[in-house]
């Protein structure tokens, strides 16, 4: 068993941070969850030993001297495992990725390793100032909440997050192709259990990207976690989901239409069956307990043995 310190934001009980802590759990391993805050970091107390190992979520909004000061004073290794998507090319990409780069480049040189959910970002992430880098991905399924639940398929396509003038385009290029996709806004509340229902109601789900920059993003996972297939853009890992694990890749939204039209056609057959074979994906290999367990073997390797 390990002694873990895990750092974030856990006002939402669906949010990664609370995900991250039902897998370090399920694992066996005891954990002190602290609020992503300077003055709640600064009042933890503790002596070298007490603690195994410091993980922080993000750590966005906190001055870095908070950072080492926390570590200084458990005298356990720290590590950032961090998910926002960053270009290989941030200086010219847009105000959104480059705005990200800018916050994780303030932070990152505070710790011994900074764990990436994309492959794709690591060299970026060293470039920012990282003092070591790994890839360990962030996004995952829980069981318990990423699931199939017993509802009609009132929608043919859902799609759920901001919009963004990208998303507008291709959702305006899919009208004009004849697609119809339920789309809930954000500020209506579709999360959590409402989430879960809804994604559950849709026979497939669309994961467009909210700007040029590749991403994989969580919804790829919830969906498959729910049985539901994916029609996707490229997305940054491919590998993760390949040809026939549950998604069906995308260039245009033209070929977008004409996926979804198959994808439908006699009654969803296939979308109940390529569903199928991504929930088995996500839920044999993609659970936070084994993404937890991956971070737990990368920092061994990395710290321990590095």
């Amino acid at each position: 068993m390990m002694r873990l310190v895990l750092t974030g934001k856990f006002s939402n009980q669906w949010g990664a941070e609370h995900l991250v802590l039902r897998g370090f759990e399920q694992l066996g391993h005891a954990v002190k969850p602290l609020s992503l805050d300077s003055e709640v970091l600064a009042s933890v107390t503790g002596s070298p030993g007490d603690i195994d190992l410091i993980v922080v979520m993000q750590g966005y909004g906190v001055h870095p001297r908070a950072f080492t000061r926390l570590r200084d004073r458990l005298g356990a290794p720290m590590v950032l495992w961090h998910g926002e998507v960053m270009s290989r090319e941030w200086p010219t990409a847009d105000q959104v990725v480059q705005g990200k780069a800018q916050q994780l480049g303030r932070i990152a040189p505070a710790f011994d390793l900074v764990l990436h959910n994309c492959m794709c970002c690591l060299s970026t992430v060293e470039k920012l100032g990282a003092k070591r880098v790994a890839w360990c991905p962030v996004n995952g399924i829980d069981p318990d909440r990423h699931r199939r639940v017993s509802v009609p398929k009132t929608y043919d396509v859902g799609f759920y997050g901001w919009p963004s003038p990208r998303r507008e385009s291709w959702m305006g290029a899919l009208r004009e192709a004849g697609i119809s996709v339920m789309w809930p806004q954000p500020r209506e509340g579709v999360y959590g259990e409402t989430l879960t229902e809804f994604i559950n109601q849709c026979r497939g789900i669309l994961n467009m990207h909210y700007s040029d920059t590749l991403n994989t993003e969580c919804r790829v996972y919830e969906a498959l976690g729910c049985g539901v297939p994916v029609v996707s853009e490229p997305v940054s890992m491919p590998a993760l989901f390949p040809p026939g694990g549950g998604v069906l890749y995308c260039e245009t939204p033209l070929e977008m239409a004409a996926a979804l039209k198959d994808l439908l056609a006699n009654d969803g057959v296939e979308a109940a069956r390529l569903g199928a074979r991504g929930h088995t994906l996500v839920h044999e290999h993609y659970t936070y307990r084994q993404r937890c367990q991956q971070l737990l073997e990368t920092v061994s390797r990395e710290i321990s043995h590095g």
